[in-house]
């Protein structure tokens, strides 16, 4: 169980560090397929329904509904070259607007 903690737990770090780095980001979402992809925008729009006060509408900024709105798209279609390449910019500004705060 422990080791298992301890997996759960890098994999949520290499995950943390991606999100500020839209490079990486953008690599590591370019290597799945579309059907990965779509699973990613589902666990993530999922995870945004779950955890809406972490995401509260006052304070939500354009860029936030911008991200939002192309997540929601991609459960559909996965997400295109140019499309990642926004996304991982749009996660990169929220992630240092969340280290900020």
């Amino acid at each position: 169980m422990q080791r298992f903690a301890y997996l759960i737990m890098l994999h949520a770090n290499t995950c943390v560090a991606q999100a500020g780095m839209p490079s990486e980001f953008t690599g590591s979402m370019a290597k799945r397929s579309k059907m990965a992809m779509r699973d990613w925008a589902t666990g993530f729009s999922y995870a945004y329904g779950q955890f809406s006060s972490s995401w509260p509408t006052k304070k939500a900024t354009t860029d936030d509904r911008a991200m939002i709105n192309q997540v929601s798209d991609a459960m559909a279609t996965g997400f295109n070259a140019s499309g990642l390449k926004t996304l991982s910019l749009l996660i990169a500004a929220r992630h240092d607007q969340n280290a900020g705060s």
